[in-house]
């Protein structure tokens, strides 16, 4: 009896041996086959998707291009306009388009954001000019503009606040346009009474731009106010001592001064004045960042301007430093100085005149200052 080969499975048998090989061989093909199959499927969904891309940019660049030029009356329906047929649409593997979307999309370039600001103007009439003006007299018209202010309907979110020199708000408005204006009045008299306090209205306003939600100011313009009738300057002082520690006697030590005139006009013959601390001796010359020129006499330093009946202006602003040599028999202790500021021109407010400050004289290996109740 003959026997096929593809019938005997027996391990020894040669016509078993020579048939594996075949099966092998068929199964090796069926895999590959498979594999490409695989492969040709994935790379046409990679590129349908990629043609799907390139076909909606395609469709936005032609909506573009289709804008009628100016002077061409008529509306452009891009709806209707027909898709390409797959002959006109173009290869895939030609294209450069495949290579570019396989990049990372540029990233569009932040627009940095623009601050809110606020500004005083002149005003002509009724109506707020472009130029800028910072000093007022009583009875004037100014003019705020506020610009970069953000806005929303019909609630506005900033409002524009006018405040005088004791910081009470005499009149406040919404912003509603971008750039907006608003215009004030100012008082005729040199003084107001509001909430039963007595303001004096020449000297330093506010224009400010202010949050409807938590009233926070986010942008501010200062003016000055004066009465040409009644001029006035504002004289302002600081003392410090710039001693951090401790001094010891026969050491050397100073008084730095920051002075200012806040106006609303220029000061005439503007003294600063210190009576020289005890158990200390000035030290000639005093360090300026002015015109002021320091001498000592009869134990009182005197600074001043030059001239004769010197102008010391509005805005303006100075520090002096003041050295002294402390005596070697000097107690231990604390030693006060006390400078003062005035000038020929009235000031409304005189109590910023004048300013302390004070040093603790020790010697090395005392015990240090106790507080006395």
């Amino acid at each position: 009896m003959k026997t096929s080969a593809l019938s005997v499975d027996h391990p020894g048998s040669k016509i078993n041996s020579s048939a594996k090989p075949k099966t092998y061989l068929v199964r090796r093909r069926s895999s590959l086959i498979l594999w490409v199959g695989f492969s040709a499927v994935f790379v046409l969904a990679i590129a349908a998707a990629l043609y799907t891309s390139s076909s909606v940019s395609a469709a936005r660049n032609s909506s573009r291009d289709n804008v009628r030029p100016n002077g061409v009356s008529g509306k452009i329906d891009h709806l209707a306009a027909p898709s390409p047929t797959w002959q006109q649409r173009p290869s895939l593997l030609k294209s450069s388009r495949l290579f570019s979307a396989l990049l990372p999309l540029p990233q569009p370039v932040p627009t940095p954001s623009t601050d809110e600001s606020i500004a005083t103007f002149e005003v002509s009439g009724v109506n707020c000019t472009n130029t800028p003006k910072t000093t007022f007299v009583l009875g004037d018209k100014v003019c705020a503009r506020a610009s970069n202010a953000p806005l929303r309907s019909p609630s506005a979110l900033r409002r524009f606040n006018w405040s005088d020199t004791k910081g009470f708000i005499r009149q406040s408005e919404d912003v509603v346009t971008d750039p907006d204006t608003n215009i004030y009045t100012l008082p005729i008299n040199n003084t107001s009474v509001i909430d039963g306090v007595t303001v004096d209205n020449r000297g330093t306003w506010a224009a400010s731009l202010n949050s409807t939600g938590d009233n926070t100011t986010r942008a501010i313009a200062y003016f000055t106010v004066s009465d040409p009738a009644n001029l006035s300057s504002d004289l302002v002082i600081y003392n410090f001592s710039t001693a951090g520690d401790p001094i010891e006697p026969g050491t050397n030590t100073s008084f730095f001064l920051w002075l200012s005139n806040t106006g609303p006009d220029a000061a005439t013959n503007v003294h600063l004045t210190m009576v020289v601390p005890p158990y200390m001796t000035f030290v000639s010359p005093a360090t300026t960042s002015s015109a002021f020129v320091c001498t000592e006499t009869g134990g009182i330093v005197d600074c001043s301007l030059p001239g004769t009946n010197p102008s010391w202006a509005s805005g303006a602003v100075a520090t002096i430093t003041l050295d002294f040599s402390v005596s070697g028999g000097a107690p231990n202790g604390v030693i006060s100085s006390t400078a003062n500021i005035g000038s020929d021109t009235n000031d409304p407010r005189p109590t910023s005149n004048s300013s302390d400050a004070s040093v603790e004289v020790r010697a090395a290996g005392a015990p240090p200052a106790t507080c006395a109740t």
